[in-house]
């Protein structure tokens, strides 16, 4: 069983005891999200990192984080559970390339930014106009290294 960028916003209470239905002995359970993108250019980089600060703020500004991540994930929540023998988190990282299109793209692929630009928030707002701007600096795909946390729980 595996939960992609999505076990902060499923409920503990009834996620877990599902997972432990479905999964056989010695199966497998592992959730992972990513939390940092780094690139070789700081520019484009500096500028993702401000829409996710303006993102967070605008956000909270609009009373929209009531719909935020119902709870931290976590390696001792996924002991508290009961339905691991064993449990591990580990800290991965990926090398992917990408240009400035595709930080744009990223940036427009998180539901908390659909949902703030749905809300009324403007592209200015955000720092979307800078972040397009600073993109345009990465023409040809560089390196980029992403992080993700991984909690992996053995039944």
């Amino acid at each position: 069983v595996t939960a992609s960028q999505s076990l902060q916003w499923m409920r503990p209470e009834s996620v877990f005891p599902e997972i432990g239905r479905i999964l056989r002995p010695g199966g497998v359970f592992c959730a992972y999200q990513y939390f940092v993108t780094q690139t070789p250019l700081w520019e484009p980089e500096a500028e993702w990192e401000r829409v996710l600060g303006r993102k967070r703020e605008l956000r909270a500004s609009l009373g929209l984080d009531e719909n935020a991540p119902v709870w931290p994930v976590s390696r001792e929540r996924l002991e508290q559970s009961g339905e691991f023998r064993r449990t591990r988190e580990l800290v991965l990282h990926s090398i992917e390339r990408g240009d400035g299109d595709r930080l744009v793209g990223l940036a427009l692929s998180e539901g908390t930014l659909t949902t703030l630009l749905a809300a009324g928030a403007s592209e200015e707002e955000v720092g979307l106009d800078r972040l397009r701007q600073a993109a345009k600096k990465m023409r040809q795909p560089v390196s980029w290294w992403i992080g993700y946390h991984v909690w992996i729980g053995l039944k």
